[in-house]
Protein backbone atom coordinates (compact mmCIF):
# COMPACT_ATOMS: atom_id res chain seq x y z
CA UNK A 1 0.00 0.00 0.00
CA UNK A 2 2.78 2.40 0.85
CA UNK A 3 4.32 1.67 -2.49
CA UNK A 4 1.03 2.43 -4.28
CA UNK A 5 0.59 5.67 -2.38
CA UNK A 6 4.12 6.73 -3.32
CA UNK A 7 3.41 6.03 -6.97
CA UNK A 8 0.18 8.05 -6.86
CA UNK A 9 1.95 10.89 -5.09
CA UNK A 10 4.67 10.94 -7.71
CA UNK A 11 2.02 10.95 -10.43
CA UNK A 12 0.20 13.88 -8.86
CA UNK A 13 3.50 15.74 -8.52
CA UNK A 14 4.27 15.06 -12.16
CA UNK A 15 0.82 16.29 -13.25
CA UNK A 16 1.23 19.44 -11.17
CA UNK A 17 4.59 20.07 -12.86
CA UNK A 18 3.04 19.64 -16.28
CA UNK A 19 0.22 22.03 -15.40
CA UNK A 20 2.74 24.57 -14.10
CA UNK A 21 4.74 24.29 -17.28
CA UNK A 22 1.54 24.68 -19.29
CA UNK A 23 0.63 27.82 -17.37
CA UNK A 24 4.14 29.20 -17.92
CA UNK A 25 3.95 28.36 -21.63
CA UNK A 26 0.56 30.02 -22.01
CA UNK A 27 1.86 33.03 -20.12
CA UNK A 28 4.86 33.26 -22.48
CA UNK A 29 2.59 33.02 -25.51
CA UNK A 30 0.34 35.73 -24.08
CA UNK A 31 3.25 38.06 -23.40
CA UNK A 32 4.72 37.41 -26.83
CA UNK A 33 1.34 38.09 -28.46
CA UNK A 34 0.91 41.42 -26.66
CA UNK A 35 4.50 42.34 -27.55
CA UNK A 36 4.19 41.50 -31.26
CA UNK A 37 0.67 42.83 -31.79
CA UNK A 38 1.65 46.54 -31.84
CA UNK A 39 4.55 45.79 -34.19
CA UNK A 40 2.21 43.90 -36.52
CA UNK A 41 -0.29 46.76 -36.48
CA UNK A 42 2.46 49.25 -37.30
CA UNK A 43 3.68 47.04 -40.13
CA UNK A 44 0.18 46.76 -41.63
CA UNK A 45 -0.25 50.51 -41.30
CA UNK A 46 2.96 51.21 -43.19
CA UNK A 47 2.17 48.73 -45.92
CA UNK A 48 -1.25 50.25 -46.42
CA UNK A 49 0.23 53.75 -46.37
CA UNK A 50 2.54 52.84 -49.20
CA UNK A 51 -0.45 52.17 -51.39
CA UNK A 52 -2.68 55.04 -50.35
CA UNK A 53 -0.17 57.75 -49.51
CA UNK A 54 0.18 58.81 -53.14
CA UNK A 55 -2.99 58.85 -55.16
CA UNK A 56 -2.41 60.10 -58.72
CA UNK A 57 -5.70 61.95 -58.84
CA UNK A 58 -5.13 63.88 -55.65
CA UNK A 59 -1.54 64.69 -56.64
CA UNK A 60 -2.56 65.97 -60.04
CA UNK A 61 -5.36 68.02 -58.53
CA UNK A 62 -3.01 69.64 -56.05
CA UNK A 63 -0.04 70.14 -58.36
CA UNK A 64 -2.09 71.49 -61.24
CA UNK A 65 -3.30 74.37 -59.11
CA UNK A 66 -2.82 77.86 -60.46
CA UNK A 67 -0.48 78.76 -57.60
CA UNK A 68 2.10 76.14 -58.59
CA UNK A 69 4.81 77.55 -60.86
CA UNK A 70 6.26 75.18 -63.47
CA UNK A 71 9.64 75.78 -65.06
CA UNK A 72 11.41 73.82 -67.79
CA UNK A 73 15.14 74.41 -68.31
CA UNK A 74 15.85 73.16 -71.82
CA UNK A 75 19.50 73.02 -72.83
CA UNK A 76 22.43 70.94 -74.13
CA UNK A 77 25.19 68.79 -72.62
CA UNK A 78 28.07 70.86 -71.20
CA UNK A 79 26.25 74.17 -71.55
CA UNK A 80 26.49 75.30 -67.92
CA UNK A 81 23.12 73.83 -67.03
CA UNK A 82 24.14 72.38 -63.67
CA UNK A 83 25.29 75.76 -62.41
CA UNK A 84 22.28 77.52 -63.94
CA UNK A 85 19.71 75.11 -62.50
CA UNK A 86 21.04 75.69 -58.98
CA UNK A 87 19.40 79.11 -59.17
CA UNK A 88 16.13 77.22 -58.67
CA UNK A 89 17.30 74.29 -56.61
CA UNK A 90 18.58 76.60 -53.89
CA UNK A 91 15.09 78.06 -53.42
CA UNK A 92 13.41 76.30 -50.45
CA UNK A 93 10.01 76.19 -52.19
CA UNK A 94 11.30 74.46 -55.34
CA UNK A 95 11.02 70.79 -56.23
CA UNK A 96 13.81 70.18 -58.74
CA UNK A 97 13.91 67.21 -61.12
CA UNK A 98 17.33 66.55 -62.59
CA UNK A 99 17.05 64.99 -66.06
CA UNK A 100 13.85 62.90 -65.66
CA UNK A 101 14.12 61.60 -69.24
CA UNK A 102 16.85 59.26 -68.07
CA UNK A 103 13.91 57.03 -67.11
CA UNK A 104 13.33 56.12 -70.76
CA UNK A 105 16.35 53.91 -71.24
CA UNK A 106 19.20 53.70 -68.74
CA UNK A 107 21.64 51.67 -70.91
CA UNK A 108 20.98 53.92 -73.90
CA UNK A 109 21.50 57.04 -71.78
CA UNK A 110 24.85 55.71 -70.59
CA UNK A 111 25.84 54.97 -74.18
CA UNK A 112 24.92 58.44 -75.42
CA UNK A 113 26.55 60.41 -72.61
CA UNK A 114 29.57 58.13 -72.45
CA UNK A 115 30.39 58.43 -76.17
CA UNK A 116 29.02 61.85 -76.91
CA UNK A 117 31.62 62.82 -79.48
CA UNK A 118 31.12 59.67 -81.54
CA UNK A 119 27.34 59.53 -81.07
CA UNK A 120 25.84 62.89 -80.22
CA UNK A 121 22.31 61.95 -81.25
CA UNK A 122 19.61 62.77 -78.77
CA UNK A 123 18.38 59.88 -76.62
CA UNK A 124 14.95 60.03 -78.23
CA UNK A 125 16.48 59.54 -81.68
CA UNK A 126 18.95 56.85 -80.68
CA UNK A 127 16.19 54.91 -78.97
CA UNK A 128 14.05 55.13 -82.15
CA UNK A 129 11.54 57.29 -80.30
CA UNK A 130 9.87 60.36 -81.73
CA UNK A 131 10.30 63.63 -79.85
CA UNK A 132 6.55 63.99 -79.62
CA UNK A 133 5.96 60.42 -78.50
CA UNK A 134 3.57 59.95 -75.56
CA UNK A 135 6.25 58.33 -73.40
CA UNK A 136 8.44 61.43 -73.29
CA UNK A 137 5.51 63.77 -72.69
CA UNK A 138 4.14 61.48 -70.01
CA UNK A 139 7.41 61.59 -68.05
CA UNK A 140 7.52 65.39 -68.04
CA UNK A 141 3.81 65.64 -67.23
CA UNK A 142 4.24 63.12 -64.39
CA UNK A 143 6.88 65.29 -62.75
CA UNK A 144 4.84 68.46 -63.14
CA UNK A 145 1.83 66.62 -61.65
CA UNK A 146 3.94 65.12 -58.82
CA UNK A 147 3.16 61.58 -60.04
CA UNK A 148 6.69 60.44 -59.22
CA UNK A 149 5.56 56.83 -58.74
CA UNK A 150 5.07 56.59 -62.51
CA UNK A 151 8.79 57.01 -63.17
CA UNK A 152 11.03 54.02 -63.65
CA UNK A 153 12.36 52.52 -60.40
CA UNK A 154 15.62 51.52 -62.07
CA UNK A 155 16.11 55.11 -63.18
CA UNK A 156 15.35 56.57 -59.76
CA UNK A 157 18.01 54.35 -58.20
CA UNK A 158 20.54 55.22 -60.90
CA UNK A 159 23.51 57.15 -59.55
CA UNK A 160 22.97 59.86 -62.16
CA UNK A 161 20.13 61.07 -59.92
CA UNK A 162 22.37 60.87 -56.87
CA UNK A 163 25.28 62.99 -58.00
CA UNK A 164 27.06 65.01 -55.35
CA UNK A 165 25.91 68.54 -54.71
CA UNK A 166 23.01 70.19 -52.99
CA UNK A 167 20.69 69.56 -55.92
CA UNK A 168 20.19 65.97 -54.73
CA UNK A 169 19.45 66.61 -51.05
CA UNK A 170 15.76 65.78 -51.40
CA UNK A 171 16.49 62.65 -53.45
CA UNK A 172 19.20 61.47 -51.08
CA UNK A 173 17.00 61.90 -48.02
CA UNK A 174 14.13 60.03 -49.63
CA UNK A 175 16.29 57.09 -50.76
CA UNK A 176 18.21 56.80 -47.50
CA UNK A 177 15.44 57.48 -45.00
CA UNK A 178 12.33 56.95 -47.12
CA UNK A 179 12.34 53.11 -47.15
CA UNK A 180 12.10 53.07 -43.34
CA UNK A 181 8.68 54.67 -43.44
CA UNK A 182 7.34 54.54 -47.00
CA UNK A 183 8.37 54.17 -50.62
CA UNK A 184 11.03 56.61 -51.90
CA UNK A 185 8.69 57.58 -54.75
CA UNK A 186 6.02 58.54 -52.21
CA UNK A 187 8.59 60.50 -50.24
CA UNK A 188 9.57 62.40 -53.39
CA UNK A 189 5.93 62.98 -54.32
CA UNK A 190 5.25 64.33 -50.86
CA UNK A 191 8.10 66.83 -51.24
CA UNK A 192 6.80 67.73 -54.67
CA UNK A 193 3.30 68.43 -53.35
CA UNK A 194 4.68 70.70 -50.66
CA UNK A 195 6.53 72.82 -53.23
CA UNK A 196 5.10 75.89 -54.88
CA UNK A 197 7.60 75.71 -57.77
CA UNK A 198 8.38 72.60 -59.84
CA UNK A 199 11.47 72.78 -62.05
CA UNK A 200 12.66 70.25 -64.63
CA UNK A 201 16.10 70.40 -66.24
CA UNK A 202 16.78 68.35 -69.35
CA UNK A 203 19.46 68.10 -72.03
CA UNK A 204 17.54 65.33 -73.80
CA UNK A 205 14.34 67.15 -74.73
CA UNK A 206 14.10 69.26 -77.84
CA UNK A 207 11.99 72.33 -78.52
CA UNK A 208 9.48 70.48 -80.72
CA UNK A 209 8.00 68.77 -77.64
CA UNK A 210 7.21 72.08 -75.94
CA UNK A 211 4.20 72.59 -78.20
CA UNK A 212 2.35 69.67 -76.65
CA UNK A 213 3.64 70.49 -73.15
CA UNK A 214 2.22 73.98 -73.43
CA UNK A 215 -1.17 72.58 -74.35
CA UNK A 216 -1.18 70.72 -71.03
CA UNK A 217 0.60 73.48 -69.07
CA UNK A 218 -0.21 76.84 -70.70
CA UNK A 219 1.43 78.74 -67.81
CA UNK A 220 4.70 76.81 -68.16
CA UNK A 221 7.85 78.95 -68.19
CA UNK A 222 10.66 77.70 -70.44
CA UNK A 223 14.24 78.83 -70.04
CA UNK A 224 16.25 78.09 -73.17
CA UNK A 225 19.86 77.97 -72.01
CA UNK A 226 22.51 78.22 -74.72
CA UNK A 227 26.28 78.55 -74.77
CA UNK A 228 28.95 79.40 -77.30
CA UNK A 229 29.23 76.15 -79.36
CA UNK A 230 33.02 76.35 -79.11
CA UNK A 231 32.76 76.28 -75.32
CA UNK A 232 30.29 73.37 -75.41
CA UNK A 233 32.43 71.29 -77.75
CA UNK A 234 35.70 71.89 -75.92
CA UNK A 235 34.03 70.99 -72.63
CA UNK A 236 32.65 67.80 -74.17
CA UNK A 237 36.04 66.89 -75.57
CA UNK A 238 37.69 67.36 -72.19
CA UNK A 239 34.93 65.53 -70.29
CA UNK A 240 33.98 62.63 -72.54
CA UNK A 241 37.16 61.64 -74.38
CA UNK A 242 40.60 60.31 -73.51
CA UNK A 243 42.24 61.75 -76.62
CA UNK A 244 45.16 64.13 -76.29
CA UNK A 245 45.13 65.80 -79.70
CA UNK A 246 41.76 67.14 -80.81
CA UNK A 247 40.38 65.21 -83.79
CA UNK A 248 39.26 67.75 -86.39
CA UNK A 249 36.96 65.29 -88.17
CA UNK A 250 35.06 64.38 -85.01
CA UNK A 251 34.82 67.99 -83.93
CA UNK A 252 33.45 69.09 -87.30
CA UNK A 253 30.79 66.36 -87.30
CA UNK A 254 29.87 67.12 -83.71
CA UNK A 255 29.72 70.85 -84.43
CA UNK A 256 27.37 70.39 -87.37
CA UNK A 257 25.03 68.10 -85.42
CA UNK A 258 25.03 70.31 -82.32
CA UNK A 259 24.43 73.55 -84.22
CA UNK A 260 21.74 71.96 -86.39
CA UNK A 261 19.87 71.06 -83.18
CA UNK A 262 20.43 74.49 -81.68
CA UNK A 263 19.27 76.28 -84.83
CA UNK A 264 16.13 74.15 -85.07
CA UNK A 265 15.36 74.80 -81.41
CA UNK A 266 15.86 78.56 -81.82
CA UNK A 267 13.63 78.76 -84.90
CA UNK A 268 10.91 76.66 -83.27
CA UNK A 269 11.12 78.74 -80.09
CA UNK A 270 10.67 81.94 -82.08
CA UNK A 271 7.69 80.42 -83.89
CA UNK A 272 5.99 79.17 -80.72
CA UNK A 273 6.65 82.51 -79.02
CA UNK A 274 4.22 84.18 -81.41
CA UNK A 275 1.38 82.39 -79.61
CA UNK A 276 2.96 82.08 -76.16
CA UNK A 277 4.48 85.53 -75.84
CA UNK A 278 5.52 85.31 -72.17
CA UNK A 279 6.64 81.67 -72.10
CA UNK A 280 10.28 81.69 -73.18
CA UNK A 281 13.39 83.16 -71.59
CA UNK A 282 16.47 82.90 -73.86
CA UNK A 283 19.61 82.81 -71.72
CA UNK A 284 23.26 82.73 -72.68
CA UNK A 285 25.44 80.94 -70.15
CA UNK A 286 28.18 83.54 -70.61
CA UNK A 287 25.82 86.36 -69.60
CA UNK A 288 24.79 84.50 -66.46
CA UNK A 289 28.40 83.61 -65.58
CA UNK A 290 29.51 87.21 -65.98
CA UNK A 291 26.83 88.69 -63.72
CA UNK A 292 25.03 85.90 -61.82
CA UNK A 293 23.12 88.04 -59.32
CA UNK A 294 21.67 90.37 -61.92
CA UNK A 295 20.60 87.63 -64.30
CA UNK A 296 19.30 85.39 -61.52
CA UNK A 297 17.11 88.27 -60.35
CA UNK A 298 15.87 88.74 -63.90
CA UNK A 299 15.04 85.04 -64.22
CA UNK A 300 13.07 85.13 -60.97
CA UNK A 301 11.08 88.10 -62.18
CA UNK A 302 10.35 86.20 -65.39
CA UNK A 303 8.98 83.23 -63.43
CA UNK A 304 7.21 85.68 -61.09
CA UNK A 305 8.65 84.41 -57.82
CA UNK A 306 10.65 86.15 -55.13
CA UNK A 307 14.44 86.14 -55.37
CA UNK A 308 15.09 84.20 -52.19
CA UNK A 309 17.97 85.01 -49.84
CA UNK A 310 19.11 81.38 -50.01
CA UNK A 311 19.83 81.82 -53.71
CA UNK A 312 21.75 85.03 -53.14
CA UNK A 313 23.77 83.41 -50.37
CA UNK A 314 24.58 80.37 -52.53
CA UNK A 315 25.73 82.56 -55.41
CA UNK A 316 27.90 84.59 -53.08
CA UNK A 317 29.48 81.58 -51.36
CA UNK A 318 29.90 79.27 -54.34
CA UNK A 319 30.75 81.69 -57.12
CA UNK A 320 34.45 81.13 -56.42
CA UNK A 321 34.47 77.43 -55.50
CA UNK A 322 34.92 74.28 -57.55
CA UNK A 323 33.22 70.88 -57.41
CA UNK A 324 34.48 68.74 -60.28
CA UNK A 325 33.37 68.21 -63.86
CA UNK A 326 29.71 67.66 -63.04
CA UNK A 327 29.51 69.70 -59.85
CA UNK A 328 27.34 72.68 -59.03
CA UNK A 329 30.18 74.91 -57.94
CA UNK A 330 32.73 76.58 -60.20
CA UNK A 331 35.79 78.70 -59.51
CA UNK A 332 34.87 82.08 -60.98
CA UNK A 333 32.01 81.25 -63.32
CA UNK A 334 33.07 83.86 -65.86
CA UNK A 335 36.57 82.38 -66.05
CA UNK A 336 35.09 78.90 -66.44
CA UNK A 337 32.74 79.96 -69.24
CA UNK A 338 35.67 81.19 -71.34
CA UNK A 339 38.47 78.85 -70.26
CA UNK A 340 38.21 77.05 -73.58
CA UNK A 341 39.63 80.14 -75.33
CA UNK A 342 43.09 79.39 -73.91
CA UNK A 343 43.19 75.74 -75.03
CA UNK A 344 41.34 75.50 -78.35
CA UNK A 345 43.61 75.55 -81.43
CA UNK A 346 42.73 78.32 -83.87
CA UNK A 347 42.13 75.89 -86.73
CA UNK A 348 39.61 73.96 -84.59
CA UNK A 349 37.87 77.22 -83.68
CA UNK A 350 37.62 78.05 -87.38
CA UNK A 351 36.10 74.64 -88.14
CA UNK A 352 33.40 75.22 -85.52
CA UNK A 353 32.87 78.78 -86.78
CA UNK A 354 32.16 77.51 -90.29
CA UNK A 355 29.75 74.84 -89.02
CA UNK A 356 27.87 77.15 -86.65
CA UNK A 357 27.78 80.50 -88.45
CA UNK A 358 23.95 80.58 -88.56
CA UNK A 359 23.74 79.87 -84.84
CA UNK A 360 26.21 82.69 -84.18
CA UNK A 361 23.96 85.05 -86.10
CA UNK A 362 20.95 84.03 -84.00
CA UNK A 363 22.69 84.07 -80.62
CA UNK A 364 25.12 86.94 -81.08
CA UNK A 365 28.52 85.24 -81.07
CA UNK A 366 31.56 86.34 -83.09
CA UNK A 367 33.81 84.34 -85.36
CA UNK A 368 37.47 84.20 -84.39
CA UNK A 369 39.57 86.45 -86.63
CA UNK A 370 42.99 85.93 -85.10
CA UNK A 371 44.83 83.99 -82.41
CA UNK A 372 45.33 87.20 -80.44
CA UNK A 373 41.58 87.85 -80.35
CA UNK A 374 40.96 84.24 -79.32
CA UNK A 375 43.35 84.36 -76.36
CA UNK A 376 42.48 87.89 -75.24
CA UNK A 377 39.79 87.65 -72.52
CA UNK A 378 39.12 91.37 -72.70
CA UNK A 379 38.00 90.94 -76.32
CA UNK A 380 34.36 89.89 -76.22
CA UNK A 381 33.16 87.12 -78.51
CA UNK A 382 29.58 88.33 -78.06
CA UNK A 383 28.19 91.02 -80.34
CA UNK A 384 25.08 91.99 -78.41
CA UNK A 385 23.01 91.42 -75.32
CA UNK A 386 20.83 88.34 -75.51
CA UNK A 387 18.02 88.57 -73.02
CA UNK A 388 14.29 89.15 -72.96
CA UNK A 389 12.77 92.49 -72.02
CA UNK A 390 10.38 92.12 -69.09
Amino acid sequence: MDSLRNILADKRSENNGIKAKGRMHRGWIKKTFYFLLPLFVIYIFLVVCQDIAVKPGSLKEQCDGSDVKKVLLLTYARSGSTFSSELFNQHPDVFYSFEPLITIDIPMFTQVTGNILSNQNNLAVVGKLQYSCPEIQDIINSVFACNIHRLSKSAMFHNFWMMKGSLTDVYRNCFIHGPRTWKPSNCLANNCMKSSIITVKTILLRMSVTKSLLRHHPQLKIIHLVRDPRGILMSRWKTFTNYGVINATLIEREARELCAKMLTDIELRDEISKKYKTTFFPLRYEDLAEDPLSHANEIYRFVNISFHDNVKEWLTKNHEMQDGKFGTRRHNARETSYRWRHTIPQDIASIIDDACVHVYDKLGYKRVQSLDDLRNDSYSLRVKEYRVTL
